[in-house]
Order: structure tokens, then sequence, then C-alpha cells
């Protein structure tokens, strides 16, 4: 160590600091050595073994309410957030209690696409333009379905399910991919065969292999040296993915129970209904539910309550059940049913200020012709 300090009488580099700042270096040095020198042992070529297994004792399907098209800003930046939900009310699931069963999230977007539903990120129509790699698309399709479970999960135990679980080691080094992949705490409901085409993806994506060698590492009679899996690329891989189940469309488009605002309001008469007191989740202070504020189109918009000070949003706000508003079967029509709001009232023609129009220095003969030729043009008094 005595090398990397210099020896001179005056020298700054003589104090202790910058021993221990060598003592450091030299540390840090050993044992990045170690860790490669691990990773090239570990890195050896295995052989194929089907790890994909979810143990789904107990499956159920989600608990979901409400509507997602009443979100209109969510649907307009996730313009894939139906899609999600009719993925998400398919599926039968169960809470996962370690990392063994739980389904990571790179599966489940493998998972979506195989069933038949478009990208989250559509392709450019102009080819000039780079698609999406699976890296955005997985980024997407994550932040889409944590959206929806936050918005519609009618408990805690539907929104823990896509809670982050800790992962501590490669599940799918037999796969030949090495690298921890992020997962929820969730575990689906999945059949064999489909478990199977999830990881025939996987293996494509970490190695970019033909059909012929996946089919020979499969068999045995080839290796594969484990590497991470390549997200910031795999735009053919993703637009390649075949879809194993055809999407059934049901009743509906957002595939909920029908809400109660087109149940009781389907009658003849054409009395409004009687409003009632909307409360402030915080502190309990009423507010008309005829306010225009309290509409179905859009419930993510802020309502500042005058009482607490505090503004939420306005489909967190409670009824005389004490439920959300917007979800109760005998006040969710007693809101604003007026279409005119401030978003869809038609606004006046707005008056442009011309102005005066200037006029460069000119002779007296040339100002009396202008003059001649306004009053001629003008309508009389």
């Amino acid at each position: 160590m005595e090398k990397y300090i210099k020896n001179t009488p005056d020298s700054p580099y003589e104090t202790p600091y910058a021993k221990h700042m060598v003592e450091a270096y030299l540390v840090h040095k050993e044992l990045v050595a170690r860790i490669q020198e691990r990773d090239l042992k570990a890195l050896v070529e295995i052989k194929y073994a089907l790890v994909i297994d979810y143990p789904c004792e107990i499956p159920s399907p989600i608990k979901l309410q409400g509507n997602i098209n009443h979100y209109a800003r969510f649907n307009k930046q996730y313009t894939n957030a139906s899609n999600v939900l009719h993925f998400l009310k398919d599926l039968k699931a169960q809470k996962a209690q370690d990392q063994q069963g739980a389904i990571t999230w790179i599966e489940l977007y493998i998972l979506y696409r195989l069933y038949g539903y478009d990208k989250p990120i559509a392709d450019n129509p102009n080819k000039a333009r780079s698609r999406a790699t699976v890296s955005m698309q997985l980024n997407r399709f994550k932040a889409c379905i944590r959206g929806a479970i936050s918005r519609l999960a009618a408990d805690d135990t539907a929104k823990n399910m896509f809670c982050p679980i800790k992962i501590t080691g490669g599940r799918f080094l037999s796969l030949g991919i090495s690298g921890r992949q992020a997962a929820p705490a969730i575990i689906f409901s999945i059949d064999s065969n489909m478990q199977k085409s999830i990881a025939d993806k996987l293996i494509t994506l970490g190695h970019q292999i033909s059909g012929k060698k996946l089919s020979d590492f499969k068999g045995g009679s080839m290796l594969l040296r484990p590497k991470p899996l390549i997200l910031k690329g795999g735009v053919g891989w993703d637009s390649k993915l075949t879809p194993k189940i055809r999407p059934i469309p049901s009743c509906g488009d957002d595939r909920s129970e029908p809400h109660a605002r087109d149940v009781i309001c389907r009658d003849d008469s054409k009395q409004a209904p009687l409003p009632t007191w909307f409360t402030c989740l915080a502190c309990n202070a009423p507010r008309l539910s005829n306010s225009i504020i309290f509409q179905l189109r859009d419930l993510d918009n802020p309502v500042f309550c005058r009482s607490c000070k505090v503004s939420s949003k306005v489909g967190r706000w409670r009824c005389k059940c004490q439920l959300p508003w917007h979800l109760c079967t005998q006040h969710s029509f007693c809101c604003n049913n007026n279409d005119n709001t401030n978003s869809n009232r038609k606004q006046p023609p707005k008056q442009h200020n011309r102005g005066t129009k200037r006029i460069a220095f000119q002779s007296f003969d040339q100002l009396q012709a202008f003059d001649d030729k306004r009053a001629a043009t003008s309508p009389p008094p």
C-alpha cells in the first residue's frame, strides 16, 4: 500500500485520510475481483428445466367494482385501460405468501399478450419512427394495472395482491435467464400449456435463437449459458407474440357490473331525483349532491373541502350509506345530471381585437383620398 502514497517530506498525501482512502480503494478492488470470479464460475451452460409453476390452491376472481369509463383522464392517458380490466377479470388468483409462486411482471405481460390483447403502446404507423421497446411496454403495462387497481379494487385484499414482493434469487436460471425479476404478491391460476408457452417466450427474449434451437434446448441436446432478459430492445419479439386465446367480449365495454345509475334511472318518469348530501371522507363535511362537481365523467377531479381545507378526489366522497357515492345503488343517480358542465359548455365566440391600422407618414392629398374612400364605404349614420 505504501507505493500508492508519495513519501516526500511536504507531500499532502501523508495524511491519515489519504491512507484510509487508499485502503478503501484496495478493499473495493479486491471485492469486485471476487464477485467477477464468482459470476464467471456460476455462468456455466445449463440444461433446460421447466420451473414456471403457479401453486394456486384457492383461486378466486379479483374483486373489482365501478366503471373504468368514469375516469376520463386515466382512459386518455392509458388507452388500453379497458383491455387491462378485461384481462384481470378473466383470471382467477390468490395472494402469494412467498416468492416461489408469485408471478413476475414480465410473465404477466406475456400472458396479457398471449390472450390476444394489443400492446399498451401502439405502434406508430409511420415506419420511420422507432417502436416502443419491451421495457417501455412493460412499464406502461404495470402503471396501467396499478392505476386500475387503485381506482376499482373493492377492498384492500385486491390492492395488496399487486404490492411488490421481495425477490432474492434468480427464478429462471434453468431457462437460461439470469438476474432477478420484479413481481407482485399474486398467484394466477394458469393451465400447463400456457405455462409452457410463457417459458418459451422468456427463453427467446433472453436468447435470440431460432425455433429449431429452442426445440433442441428443450429436448436436452443443446445447452445455454444464462443471460439477462433483453428488455431495452425486443421490438420484434413483442410483435411476434401470437395469441393463444382470443379475448371473449362480454356485454358492455368494461365487463363490469351494471352501474346503479343505469339500472335505477331506466324509468319513464321525467322527474329529476331529489338531491341529497355527500360528505367529505376526512371531516364528514356535507355538500349537496346536485353540485356541478359531482359528475360521472371523471371521478379523479379534485374537490376542495371548505371545512378541513383539503382537496380530495370526487370519487372518494361518501353518501349517507357511508359508501363511495358513485357505487351506491340508492344515491349515485342523485349527482349532477346536466351535461353542460364547464368542460362541455359552449363558450361564447371570442372577440378578437384587430387593433388600429397604422398609417405611415403620407402627404395631405393621400390623407384626403383615404378619408374620401372610408366615407364612401362606411354606411350612413
